[in-house]
């Protein structure tokens, strides 16, 4: 690794002195964009820099004195991985597609090391009798390195009659077939006791069928015919139960039901099964007895004059923090934005939070160390500042970096890069967009449909989840929680971003729009959300009952099964979609209109942490804060009053089977009228009141009493 490091920054220092000034550079600066810091070089050396699109939200440190500017440029060069171009007077900075490559087949060779390593680990730790999980390492050990190095880059599905979106798996399936036979039979004749005790269950089996799941469905049933088809599901990123890679393997009938199913979760056992033997902390073993990691943070505090300096907070991070820390209890995120705060929050593209919560750290670092230091910061360190004493000092800041960041120091410099670099570009916020989409909230109570759709086709709200900035204003100020808060289902929404305006016109009028008319941006969408466990159900032929947007938030992902995976194969993707979308492959809506509140305090200031709700989350809310919660918080006695239009998104794929996901588009009414608890319009508490009713029908709170929440009918409060 130092050695290509070396080898890329004389290459780079060799292509800028073809275009440096010998002129000395003195700069201290960042985070801040690469573009701003290279402008800022161009002053002192009176050279013109620039910086491809790619790179322009790169965010940078930047602390020297009196280097040459064509070192600084080449180390520059360096964290960012790109490469300097001369275009006639011009030096531009652009990313190096060399090198990329490089890196990518480096990944990919790590990784397919570490899975075989795994595999060899579940083998070998083989239990007296042989397990399904064993034999299903087997297999896939024994599958050709060319199909090994396809799995660990992206989601592959490997099958017995493979079609044209599967590899044909190879090897003997025999062995694996019959052992899940076995087990699924064991597994079956356990199941009735499982089912007797979910009976007692009531609410909760009330709540399965209202959302048109069949509770005996999800117990294994005695394979009593051949098996037609076993096929194999590998994840190398992420999955439901955890990050890393997991395979799962499955057996189907003729008629394409599952009979049985074994999941090896390699992620989760992988640092385990590569630490070499006599290892801690799941790290191999070095000469030093240190991962590289440790010994360049050693390095990194035998250069700094006092390690253990304490951290000046700044007055806008400790805000910062304070806001930060609103959502940890029900009673400081209800309180209301001061204007300050507001104004902190409202511009990230001016107030950004990683300057607040990294230049803390970088002044010190700056001041205290002897080297000079060039960082390349992802977004991602925002989400730990290492402040979690009143005192944070130096040294412990930055060990909560090296959750996503690596020091390099050698010849008397520092230099700070991601840990992963694809990840952090990937996941790098759009501040500009951003800002548009809570300026939209701001106005409207909560952003409109249409300020979701720009956001995320600026790149927002991204299928890995937010990042850490994402997430701070998302959930602070504008009370969105994973789409529940703000009713918007994330996964409609990357569909709905990417609609042409005549087929959002005529989704919002009711009518099916043909999925073969999308365009591939839209399309890749709704594969990426097929490929989400639990994604796909069978079709309703009636709406959803009342509540229906309360019960699928509290039971996503609650459809695989309770002794593995059962249903269909069509759940998988790649059986569904194998003989590509028919004419009847489409999308639609459900439309209805109706008011919606947003809690207000006494002055009419927004409680912006709370989310906006209609009649179905008012009703829900109202019973969770006069019962479990109602020592900790008041329900709110003040509130806003708008109007929505609620898309039940139905996506179609193929006869028989659908996604469903609910998409609003907020408006405040003009004047932004108020109203106390008790002046709320019936057009209002019509809809609370029919909520209400469905909820007792569906035993939605008397689900919470059995889950032992404390009860959901306790007294009303009275608030201030």
């Amino acid at each position: 690794m130092h050695s290509m490091r070396a080898y890329f920054c004389a290459f780079s220092l060799l292509a800028m002195a073809a275009i440096s000034s010998a002129a000395k550079v003195t700069l201290t600066m960042g985070p801040a964009p690469l573009g701003a810091i290279l402008q800022s070089i161009g002053e002192q050396t009176n050279e013109n820099y620039a910086v491809s699109e790619e790179l322009r939200s790169d965010y940078l440190v930047i602390a020297v004195k009196n280097v040459e500017s064509a070192e600084l440029l080449a180390r520059i060069a360096e964290v960012t991985e790109a490469t300097w171009r001369i275009q006639g007077e011009q030096a531009i900075l652009s990313p190096d597609t060399r090198k990329a490559r490089e890196r990518a087949q480096a990944a990919v060779d790590k990784r397919l090391s570490e899975l075989q390593k795994s595999l060899d680990k579940f083998i070998a730790n083989s239990d007296e009798e042989t397990t399904g999980y064993q034999l299903l390492a087997q297999l896939i050990h024994s599958q050709s390195k060319q199909t090994l190095e396809r799995m660990v880059t992206g989601r592959t599905v490997l099958s017995t009659n493979a079609n044209r979106l599967q590899i044909r798996l190879s090897g003997d399936v025999r062995p694996l077939v019959n052992q899940m036979v076995s087990e699924t039979n064991q597994r079956a004749s356990e199941a009735g006791n499982a089912m007797s005790q979910m009976a007692e269950m009531g609410p909760l089996l009330n709540m399965y069928r209202a959302l048109g799941m069949d509770p005996e469905a999800m117990f294994p049933k005695p394979i009593t015919t051949e098996p037609a088809k076993l096929i194999v599901v590998f994840d190398p990123d992420s999955n439901r139960y955890g990050s890393g890679m997991t395979a799962t393997a499955m057996l189907a009938d003729a008629e394409q039901n599952i009979l049985g199913s074994v999941m090896l979760p390699i992620g989760g056992y992988l640092e385990e099964a590569i630490a070499e033997p006599g290892t801690t902390d799941n790290e191999t073993v070095l000469e030093s007895d240190q991962s590289p990691r440790d010994a360049a943070r050693e390095r990194l505090m035998r250069t700094l004059r006092d390690p253990d300096a304490a951290i000046t907070i700044s007055e806008k991070t400790s805000k910062l923090l304070v806001l930060m820390r609103r959502g940890n209890s029900p009673a400081t995120a209800l309180a209301p934005l001061a204007e300050d705060e507001e104004a902190l929050m409202s511009r990230p593209d001016l107030n950004d939070p990683l300057g607040f919560g990294v230049k803390d750290v970088f002044d010190v670092l700056a001041t205290e160390s002897t080297n000079q230091i060039v960082g390349l910061i992802p977004d991602d360190v925002f989400v730990n500042f290492g402040f979690e004493s009143e005192t944070p000092t130096l040294v412990n800041s930055l060990l909560a970096w090296q959750t996503y960041t690596e020091f390099a120091v050698s010849d008397g410099w520092t230099l700070v890069s991601p840990i992963d670099l694809d990840a952090s570009r990937a996941n790098r916020i759009h501040r500009p967009a951003l800002a548009a989409l809570i300026e939209s909230g701001i106005q409207n109570g909560s952003p409109r449909l249409d300020a979701w759709a720009d956001y995320v086709r600026a790149g927002g709200l991204k299928e890995s989840g937010p990042s850490a900035i994402e997430g701070l204003y998302l959930n602070v100020l504008l009370g969105y929680a994973d789409g529940f808060g703000s009713n918007v289902n994330p996964n409609a929404l990357r569909v709905w971003a990417y609609l042409q305006d005549g087929q959002r016109a005529s989704v919002r009028q009711g009518q099916a729009v043909r999925l073969s008319n999308l365009n591939g941006a839209a399309m890749d969408a709704i594969y990426k959300w097929m490929l989400q466990p639990g994604s796909l159900s069978k079709a309703r032929t009636e709406p959803a009952p009342g509540g229906s947007r309360i019960l699928g938030m509290m039971m996503s992902g609650m459809q695989g099964g309770m002794f593995g995976l059962t249903g269909t194969l069509w759940q998988e993707p790649t059986e569904l979609l194998a003989g590509g979308l028919g004419d009847q492959a489409v999308l639609g809506a459900l439309i209805s209109e109706e008011p919606f509140v947003r809690p207000v305090s006494l002055d009419d200031r927004p409680l912006s942490a709370f989310p906006a709700m209609g009649p179905e989350e008012y009703a829900f809310f109202s019973e969770l804060f006069n019962g479990p919660l109602a020592s900790e918080v008041t329900f709110p006695n003040r509130f806003e009053l708008g109007d929505r239009t609620m898309l039940e998104f139905i996506i179609k794929p193929v006869p028989g089977w659908e996604m469903r996901g609910y998409l609003s588009d907020m408006k405040a009414r003009p004047g932004r009228p108020t109203f106390g608890r008790g002046e709320l319009p019936k057009e209002f508490l019509d809809g609370v009141d029919a909520a209400a009713e469905s909820f007792k029908k569906l035993g939605l709170m008397e689900f919470f009493r059995m889950m032992g929440e404390g009860g959901m009918g306790g007294p009303e409060q009275v608030g201030p």
